[in-house]
């Protein structure tokens, strides 16, 4: 069964608990998940998550109207901002990269939006200022809306990057390339989570062997989509920020045995 939630913090606890097999993490989520640091300081390691594969990055958007007088990440100072619900992977790496901006919570305004696309509609409709989202480009909903209304992606300030990389494992650095969204000529500066499949420790290595036996079978076939298509043998352990689950490093070390 496929359950929805509310992202890579909730995933963990899900899985870490048992409550799900598998689950889908924000590689920083993951890292601060089995140290207890951060969200999950209160709480202790998470000592039965377990990675399985890195599946693709995605890259920190931080997004406004194009005849906003935003120009860099500071500029958000007092501004409303949607970070992502309190469970996502999109609020725990936006709090942190906005803190290395210099812009601790309380110094800007956070927004509730239901959902990314919700985020999307009330920038448009001017309630609140910029969008803040960890994910996979190109964002579907994003390119759509800005073919009718122009927009702009913020470039992250270098220092703020480098510092970020440091002080955030499982973050790295990561251009958006131009031509990603309409209007958008030039590279963007950002940083990068990588999405990764994860699995409570006592799945059986068997049950974990089939899942990416059968996630690479369905990359390798046509006509199953953008994310499919990216998925990689040879980058599935690229981003892994956490033990590899038993069933998955048999897995890829059979799998370069018969390479």
């Amino acid at each position: 069964n496929v359950a929805n939630t509310e992202g890579s913090v909730a995933n963990a606890f899900l899985v870490d608990r048992g409550r799900a097999q598998f689950g889908i993490v924000q590689s920083d989520v993951a890292a601060a998940a089995v140290t207890g640091a951060g969200l999950f300081a209160t709480t202790g390691p998470l000592r039965h998550l377990r990675a399985v594969a890195s599946l693709f990055p995605e890259p920190l958007h931080v997004v406004v109207r194009a005849d906003s007088r935003i120009q860099s990440i500071a500029q958000l100072e007092g501004r409303r901002v949607t970070l992502g619900a309190a469970g996502s992977g999109t609020r725990h790496t936006a709090v942190q990269v906005l803190a290395a901006h210099g812009l601790s919570v309380g110094r800007y305004r956070e927004a509730g939006a239901a959902d990314p696309g919700d985020a999307l509609e009330q920038l448009a409709a001017g309630s609140v200022d910029a969008v803040v989202e960890v994910i996979s480009t190109p964002w579907s909903q994003l390119a759509q809306l800005a073919r009718r209304l122009p927009l702009r992606v913020l470039p992250l300030d270098e220092a703020a990057i480098e510092r970020s990389v440091a002080g955030i494992h499982g973050l790295v650095p990561l251009a958006i390339p131009a031509r990603t969204y309409p209007g958008q000529e030039e590279p963007v500066r950002s940083l990068a989570a990588t999405a990764l499949l994860v699995a409570n420790s006592e799945v059986p290595d068997g049950r974990v062997a089939s899942a990416l036996e059968g996630m690479f079978a369905a990359s390798e076939s046509p006509g199953r989509g953008v994310s499919a298509a990216r998925l990689s043998r040879e980058h599935a352990l690229v981003g892994v920020t956490i033990p590899l689950h038993e069933g998955a490093a048999r897995f890829f070390e059979s799998a370069s045995g018969r390479n």
